[in-house]
């Protein structure tokens, strides 16, 4: 169950699978099940035991809901019960390659483990006085530095600001356009695509 985390960043570019688990092993977690009794077992055990808390805790702060119910099912736990019912958090559709504020080249970036790897220097970094963040302690020059270098490394910087823009952009302009009324001009620095002026030329269409 832990080897999925080490794979997100290969599930955030396939396009095929439903999630990391199904990236790493090749199948979903009850497929896999279905095939270890030991993993079966456990899994059952693990979901009977969440749903004795959980029971427990609706009961005591929730047991209203219940009262016009004529019945429940349990599914679940080893009952033998299937059912697909799930649906996206507002935070998880950002992920989705057709949604226009889509979000997934921002993560990739901070996925990189040219990204991560400078978290395993943070003891090392509080320990310089030269060094302005990790990133320069693990790699010996910053970010944008090392982008100018590395043409793929900067493509995907550059898309991931592009993503994060769009996103703020359509945030600032649908809660707070008025901060906008009273410029005369905006200038879009970082990304090279323009993309939160483009939004902002949407607002203001007049302008």
């Amino acid at each position: 169950m832990l080897d999925p985390w080490q794979n997100m960043s290969k599930w955030l570019q396939n396009e095929n699978d439903i999630n990391p688990f199904q990236t790493t092993h090749g199948k979903m977690a009850y497929e896999l099940a279905v095939e270890d009794p030991k993993l079966y077992q456990s899994i059952n055990e693990g979901m009977a035991s969440d749903g004795r808390l959980v029971a427990s805790v609706i009961l005591k702060h929730c047991k209203g809901i219940f009262e016009e119910l004529d019945s429940v099912v349990d599914v679940g736990g080893g009952t033998g019960e299937e059912r697909e019912d799930y649906s996206l958090t507002s935070a998880s559709r950002l992920l989705l390659k057709e949604d226009p504020l889509n979000i997934t080249p921002l993560f990739l970036v901070f996925l990189d483990p040219i990204m991560l790897d400078p978290w395993q220097n943070m003891s090392k970094w509080l320990q310089n006085e030269n060094d302005i963040n990790p990133f320069q302690t693990t790699h010996g020059k910053m970010a944008y530095e090392l982008a100018v270098e590395d043409p793929k490394l900067y493509q995907s910087i550059n898309e991931g600001m592009a993503s994060d823009g769009r996103l703020v952009a359509s945030v600032i302009l649908k809660h707070c356009k008025g901060i906008f009324e009273e410029l005369d001009s905006v200038v879009d620095v970082g990304g090279g695509t323009g993309n939160f002026c483009k939004v902002h030329c949407g607002s203001f269409s007049q302008s």
